[in-house]
């Protein structure tokens, strides 16, 4: 951090800022990272002037860095990656070391010329940077069209995941291979990579063994403030560690992260910190673009939109190709290569890395983030063209015979699971019946032991409060088919199934309720459908005396179903 620590007048002036550009930038659908690095264009020394000392601001804006890194780590559960692990480590993989390859050869040209060849680190740095997409850019693309559930879509967001990956041996050899030892050591990246495994392994055990029983401890007290604050020690502490040990503050977060991605608690931890990663990570990009020297892109118009160009170009071919390698047809290959065409979060940061090492100038780095910027702004038009390639090829290309693949779908990647809000009797009952059905679930509560009684018997549960928005979003939503809502409380049933309606307005939600009164209460709030207990108990009680005495099933049947549909229309009349 700055020797003087950042100007009370600065850090307010960058929070105001990061908020305008999160609302009105927002509102005209410019990616948020492109947002926040204009704004701090418009905010910084080349333009307004209104932050005269960006590097003053640099130790609050490398948080964001960390709380990143934590996400990243926090979403790679192993039973995750195991289930798309052909595309994660053979597609991703692929398509990562044949771009850093790719830029790698592009950077060594000018040697040809008589230029000294460039460091090899500033080569991991420019071409790690570069390989990388960005995930937020793609997925929130996925979502809004509804393309998550294609083939082509779960290939990119295994890729997503690999370059997620990805960014723990990046972040390791770039911090070895720039060390101070003189030259370039194998002994010295394989010692440096065997220290990240290492470090990995160790904070992977105390994450079964420590954070795992701390979690659940602190989350049995029911008190969310303290689940927030372990969540934040746990973060910024195991990073503090890792700083300590000689590797990155942000390095130790991703680690972290990955302790708790297989723990029943990872939902409610990414909801808690979600504020604090968005703030500090928008502050990190805002700093980004007040330290961009806007002159490369005056002075050098061409070669600056060529070099985007080309950046585009080659990441969507790459990917492209090897989607077909891996299976996809031409049309799903170009959408694929399409979407990963850009330059993402990681380049910033690998910029900011290879300055702080001293390989790379301000003038390059510049570069490097404005062309990263500009193909984050291409990214709508470029994924466009690419659905409008894609289509016209597979017109002329696709076999009608060849267009479903029967059995190749993983129901829960897909989209088509449903999520069961409260996992006592109830709830458990009902994952029992879809699990007979084949029909997925993931199920929430926010009772540790629930949770941990419900994982132990083999049901997909996790620790959360279905109330809270985030939490929903954390277990995505927006790729659910069906919410059923088990709480037996009713203005935790009715505050869940508002958050629901908040996220996804459409969704089907099924509610449980005690009596007419709470139906009539949860059917106002925009429920699809309530099963009142009371209800359903006399129904099925009078039906088993009814057949008992010699009715006719399909007669039971029926007077039940008549006195059904007059309890329903009773619940809805006003009091």
């Amino acid at each position: 951090m700055h020797d003087g620590g950042p100007d009370v007048s600065s850090v307010l002036i960058l929070l105001a800022a990061a908020v305008l550009a999160a609302t009105f930038l927002g509102r005209l659908r410019v990616p948020p990272l492109l947002a926040y690095v204009v704004t701090g264009i418009a905010i910084g020394p080349s333009v307004l002037g209104l932050v005269s000392d960006p590097a003053s601001l640099s130790g609050l804006a490398e948080l964001g860095v960390v709380f990143l890194l934590f996400a990243i780590g926090l979403d790679l559960p192993l039973h995750r990656l195991s289930a798309m692990r052909v595309f994660i480590f053979g597609l991703g993989t692929s398509q990562v070391v044949l771009t850093l390859l790719a830029v790698s050869v592009i950077l060594m040209i000018p040697a040809l010329f008589g230029a000294d060849l460039p460091d090899p680190a500033l080569i991991i740095a420019i071409g790690g940077g570069l390989a990388l997409s960005s995930t937020a850019t793609v997925v929130r693309i996925l979502s809004e069209r509804h393309e998550m559930v294609a083939r082509f879509g779960r290939a990119t967001v295994a890729v997503l995941l690999l370059q997620d990956l990805a960014v723990v041996p990046l972040l390791t050899l770039i911090g070895v291979m720039a060390g101070p030892d003189d030259g370039f050591s194998l002994l010295a990246v394989g010692l440096g990579l065997a220290k990240g495994v290492g470090a990995i392994a160790v904070i992977l055990l105390g994450g079964r063994f420590v954070l795992r029983p701390l979690f659940h401890l602190v989350a049995d007290s029911n008190t969310p403030e303290l689940f927030t604050g372990l969540s934040l020690l746990v973060a910024l502490g195991l990073g503090a560690v890792a700083e300590f040990a000689g590797m990155s503050m942000a390095l130790g977060a991703f680690l972290a992260g990955l302790a708790l991605a297989d723990t029943p608690y990872r939902h409610q931890v990414d909801a808690d910190l979600a504020p604090f990663r968005g703030l500090l990570l928008g502050l990190f990009f805002v700093t980004v673009g007040m330290n961009l020297d806007l002159q490369p892109l005056f002075n050098h118009p061409i070669l600056v939109l060529g070099l985007t160009v080309l950046l585009i170009a080659l990441k969507a071919s790459i990917a492209g190709g090897l989607g077909l390698a891996f299976g996809l047809e031409p049309g799903p290959a170009i959408r694929l290569g399409t979407l990963v065409a850009q330059a993402g979060e990681f380049t910033f940061v690998a910029a900011n890395l290879a300055i702080g090492h001293g390989l790379m100038d301000s003038g390059t780095a510049s570069v490097l983030s404005i062309v990263a910027a500009l193909s984050l702004a291409a990214t709508p038009m470029v994924v466009a063209g690419g659905a409008v390639l894609a289509r016209f090829v597979e017109d002329r290309t696709r076999d009608p015979s060849l267009t479903r693949r029967p059995g190749e779908e993983d129901p829960l990647e897909s989209g088509n699971h449903v999520l069961i809000a409260g996992f006592g009797r109830v709830g458990r009952m009902i994952a029992q019946i879809l699990k007979s059905a084949d029909i997925p679930y993931l199920a929430l509560d926010a009772s540790t032991h629930a949770v941990a009684q419900a994982r132990a018997e083999g049901y997909a549960a996790f620790y959360g409060d279905s109330r809270l928005p985030a939490v929903l979003r954390s277990v995505e939503i927006n790729r659910t088919s069906l919410v059923i809502v088990a709480l037996d409380n009713v203005p935790a049933a009715l505050a869940t199934l508002e958050a629901v309606r908040q996220l996804v307005p459409d969704m089907p939600v099924i509610v449980r309720a005690r009596d007419l009164a709470a139906a009539r209460d949860l059917r106002r709030a925009g429920a699809t459908d309530v099963v009142p207990e009371a209800i359903e108990a006399s129904l099925q009680l009078a039906g088993g005396a009814l057949r008992l005495q010699g009715f006719d099933a399909e007669d039971v049947e029926e007077k039940l179903a008549g006195f059904r549909r007059k309890a329903e229309a009773s619940s809805e009349k006003p009091n």
